[in-house]
């Protein structure tokens, strides 16, 4: 499971992140000068990766994904940061967006094939549950 140490520090940089958005708009910047603020931020890494890995090529069915991903990411962080700029408490408003890993395992159990037992389905219904105590 070597996958597992790297998922824990996206876990860490994105809760670093998701403060620095909250942080914002706690100090009047507007969704769009936040995403605007994330995208300059996350360009240099993205070119950075890329450049690491070796330049691979920006084509095949995978890329279609990617641009996907990005928009729909994209998306995601103006309503977050809209959330954030209407008062949303920042702890309640990330766990509701990234309780988005509900939709994932059901659509990777769907379209990929990927297995939800028992008691995956159990988690994902106690992270359901855990979501309405957070919002009471």
């Amino acid at each position: 499971m070597a996958w597992v140490g790297w998922a824990f520090a996206a876990f860490l940089v994105m809760g670093v992140a998701n403060f620095g958005m909250k942080g914002a708009a706690l100090k009047g910047l507007s969704p769009a000068a936040v995403l605007l603020g994330v995208v300059i931020g996350e360009t240099p890494f993205a070119v950075l990766e890329w450049l690491r890995r070796g330049q691979p090529a920006l084509r095949g069915g995978g890329i279609g994904w990617a641009v996907i991903a990005g928009v729909a990411t994209g998306i995601a962080l103006v309503f977050l940061n809209e959330a954030f700029a209407r008062g949303a408490k920042g702890g309640l408003a990330v766990a509701v967006m990234n309780a988005n890993f509900i939709l994932v395992a059901l659509a990777g159990w769907f379209f990929f094939k990927e297995s939800l037992d028992a008691g995956k389905l159990l988690g994902l219904g106690l992270t359901l549950a855990g979501l309405w105590l957070l919002a009471r």
